[in-house]
């Protein structure tokens, strides 16, 4: 058990030598996982080809749109000062949203978050005074 936890420790510190940070992994898993929540139809609303192409697209466009972040974040924590930087750090931000988008695809997890924050077909009137 000893030598799998110092190996562990030697990747995590190999990997913060070269510039990754903790933080923007974070960050991005957690964008990831609100856009998806929030964004992202259910499996099962897709019954058609059309659906399918509609979910495909929106699964792409919180893809980009998570990469930006992770750019932004990783480079402004990073504060790279050669093209070796930019280039590791570029590639710490394609790597923290894939490991994102594999963290955030438990539809058990997504619908447990969407079931307590986000109530669909509710219609909640206000007690009249």
């Amino acid at each position: 058990m000893e030598s799998i936890i110092q190996a562990i420790k030697d990747v995590f510190g190999t990997m913060t030598a070269l510039g990754w940070l903790p933080i923007p992994a974070a960050i991005v898993a957690v964008t990831m996982l609100g856009l998806r929540v929030a964004f992202e139809p259910s499996i099962l609303d897709i019954n058609t080809k059309e659906a399918l192409a509609a979910m495909g697209t929106k699964k792409f466009q919180i893809f980009l749109g998570v990469i930006l972040v992770a750019i932004i974040v990783q480079i402004g924590a990073a504060r790279p000062k050669d093209a070796f930087d930019y280039c590791t750090a570029l590639g710490f931000s394609f790597g923290n949203t894939m490991l994102a988008y594999v963290i955030t695809s438990s539809q058990k997890v997504k619908g447990l978050l969407k079931s307590q924050f986000i109530k669909e077909g509710t219609n909640v009137t206000p007690p009249s005074a």
